[in-house]
């Protein structure tokens, strides 16, 4: 079975994230997800405790495939190994490094490239709900 991500539209009001491998089909609700991380030719899946999966999955895939897939209003490619869901970022930590602090107590890295553009995008996404 040939591998692939795919953003599930049919739906507006249930948006969600379907990932294939060769085993198994996999369905995130995009609100659960809290953060990717890429790690060869794998990415884990970091989800909230109560969602359907367990915290972590991991899968065969590309991380820029599933990039492309998830709506750039919620989610920011912050490193070339993770993207975050920007609900669930907590606080920016300028010490030792940018990095982030997510809900779940991940300290992820922001890379000095995108550092403008992610600061600028968790900016656009905290005054799109105040």
């Amino acid at each position: 079975m040939k591998s692939k991500a795919q953003h599930n539209t049919a739906n507006p009001t249930t948006k969600c994230l379907t990932l294939h491998d060769s085993d198994n089909d996999y369905y995130f609700i995009n609100e659960d997800i809290v953060s990717i991380q890429a790690s060869d030719i794998y990415v884990t899946i970091h989800t909230l405790p109560q969602s359907i999966h367990q915290k972590e999955v991991v899968i065969s895939k590309c991380l820029g495939t599933i990039e492309k897939c998830l709506p750039p209003k919620f989610f920011a490619r912050i490193h070339k190994s993770w993207i975050v869901n920007l609900m669930y970022v907590c606080r920016h930590c300028k010490k030792d490094g940018h990095h982030l602090i997510m809900t779940n107590q991940q300290k992820l890295p922001i890379s000095r490239g995108r550092l403008k553009a992610v600061l600028a995008q968790i900016d656009r996404f905290r005054s799109a709900i105040r």
